[in-house]
């Protein structure tokens, strides 16, 4: 006999069939999930950005001319976005984990894995499709100055 739901997955009701007596199928991936925690981890990762390039804004000193040099300013930059993204992808993950259908450890680390590599995926579309955007306007700049 075939039963339509899965034992063990919360607010699960129309999840795979599995056969009596058979291993229980479970959902592995929730994609709302995944979503959910990429948008958590993107927003935080850039709230946490403007908020660093706030204070590094505030660290230039114009008219005491007292300002860091750029090599430690560079330094402090790497390592605050490198730290705030890391923060994000953390918090991001979590709340993919938390909402993932399966519960059990596998699950949560494959929905937190998957947060990861869609924002890594995002990123570098955007880093690709800036390049490709300032190719063309560099060349059609080029060519109007002919």
């Amino acid at each position: 006999m075939i039963s339509s739901s899965c034992p063990g997955v919360p607010g699960n009701s129309a999840a795979l069939a599995a056969v009596d007596g058979g291993p229980a199928l479970h959902l592995r991936i929730s994609w709302s999930a995944i979503f959910a925690g990429a948008l958590v981890a993107l927003t935080i990762g850039l709230m946490l950005n403007v908020l660093g390039a706030a204070l590094g804004t505030t660290l230039a000193d114009t008219t005491g001319r007292q300002t860091p040099d750029a090599s430690s300013f560079g330094i402090g930059a790497g390592i605050w976005l490198l730290v705030s993204n890391l923060i994000g992808l953390a918090v991001g993950g979590c709340v993919a984990a938390r909402e993932a259908a399966d519960a059990t450890a596998k699950g949560t680390a494959i929905a937190s894995f998957a947060v990861f590599l869609a924002v890594l995926l995002g990123a570098v579309a955007a880093v690709l499709g800036s390049r490709r955007r300032t190719r063309t306007i560099a060349i059609g700049y080029a060519q109007r100055v002919r």
